[in-house]
């Protein structure tokens, strides 16, 4: 029904151009029976059928080339026609071997590398309990300076003060033995060297016997001596759980944190599985450095005593000179940089361990080498 719609207005528009061909026709047609007043009936038929035709065929051109639908229609199709064929894949592949012909392959090392990275102390040192105890007393509080052998902590562990009495107690016992020891001995020497005087006048058997019993109190007094030394190795080894509960300060510096609290009950190190059991940390300012990390791409160009400078992001008005002093011996495949370490040959004032930074280089590229 759409189609039918259409058309309507198509023949409306050709009913004048019509009407002319049928007039032609008809005049054509007068004039043949004119000339030919005796031609068939048949032949006029096929002139009407012939023209007939001729003027439908005029008509759908002229629908076509003037109804706005059937025009828009032609003209979008016409549009979409490709005015001109598209590149291949060999056209395309050797455009762009041309155009990259005269880019470098390799290019320079930067000029300049930046890079991150944190503030730390080659001297850090985490304290720990070396045996089970109560924390009795805390003498540092966090940012405060200590110096090496400092008391820092106490515990409570009344176990191990009683078996250094226990010890103690042992020890006396052991000289007491060894005191006796020597009096035995002493006395057996005695009758021994008596006897010997009179090996004249005392029978043989007596000065075996006297010979026998120095012998022995000889071998009494080792043997308490030997207790008494087995004695004081258990006083040392009670006395040094004593003294572990008294914590130290194993090096100079600033304590960086301090989880520690009065009351607590802290694990020995021996039954601790993780690094937090750790009741304090010190650090060392005067041996800081920066670890940081550059791009692989400067890999070429890093090389030990290459100096730059840094800036603390705590202080990003104040830099200071760095010096490149270590790198890493591989590179890290998943972020695609290379770890450095740079040595700080003057430490700025307020500087800390874990701070960050940021780092810059500054190295001459070939081309800048060759324009001097």
């Amino acid at each position: 029904m759409t189609g039918r719609s259409d058309m309507m207005p198509v023949m409306n528009t050709i009913t004048e151009h019509d009407r002319k061909i049928s007039e032609a026709l008809t005049a054509l047609s007068l004039q043949q029976n004119q000339n030919f007043d005796d031609s068939p009936r048949i032949s006029r038929r096929i002139v009407i059928a012939v023209g007939i035709t001729i003027m439908l065929a005029a008509s759908t051109i002229v629908a076509v080339r003037f109804h706005p639908v059937a025009r828009l229609s032609f003209e979008n199709a016409t549009e979409r026609l490709p005015s001109k064929p598209a590149k291949g894949f060999a056209e395309r592949d050797e455009a762009s071997r041309a155009s990259s012909a005269g880019a470098p392959a390799t290019p320079f090392p930067p000029s300049e590398i930046t890079g991150s990275g944190y503030v730390v102390a080659l001297r850090a040192t985490t304290v720990y309990s070396k045996y089970e105890g109560e924390i009795a007393d805390i003498r540092v509080e966090a940012g405060e300076h200590v110096e090496a052998g400092q008391p820092l902590i106490y515990l409570r562990d009344p176990g191990a003060v009683f078996s250094l009495e226990v010890a103690k107690a042992a020890r006396r016992s052991a000289g007491l033995s060894v005191d006796a020891k020597r009096i035995e001995l002493a006395q057996a020497l005695s009758r021994l060297n008596r006897n010997k005087a009179l090996a004249s006048v005392v029978a043989g058997q007596q000065l075996e016997e006297a010979q026998a019993n120095w012998q022995s109190a000889t071998n009494a007094l080792a043997q308490a001596e030997q207790n008494e030394t087995a004695s004081d190795l258990v006083i040392g080894i009670a006395q040094e759980r004593v003294d572990a509960l008294v914590l130290r300060a194993p090096i100079a510096g600033t304590v960086t944190r301090l989880n520690a609290h009065i009351g607590d009950s802290v694990l020995a190190r021996a039954d601790s599985l993780r690094d937090t059991a750790g009741l304090l940390t010190i650090a060392d300012p005067k041996t800081s450095v920066i670890d940081a990390d550059v791009a692989e791409t400067a890999l070429t160009t890093l090389v030990t005593a290459l100096k730059g400078e840094a800036v603390l992001d705590a202080y990003p008005g104040r830099s200071f000179p760095i010096v490149l002093s270590r790198l890493a011996p591989v590179v890290s495949a998943e972020k695609g940089t290379i770890s450095v370490r740079f040595s700080i040959p003057q430490l700025p004032a307020g500087i800390r361990p874990g701070m960050a930074a940021r780092i810059r280089l500054t190295h001459e590229s070939p081309t800048q080498g060759e324009a001097k």
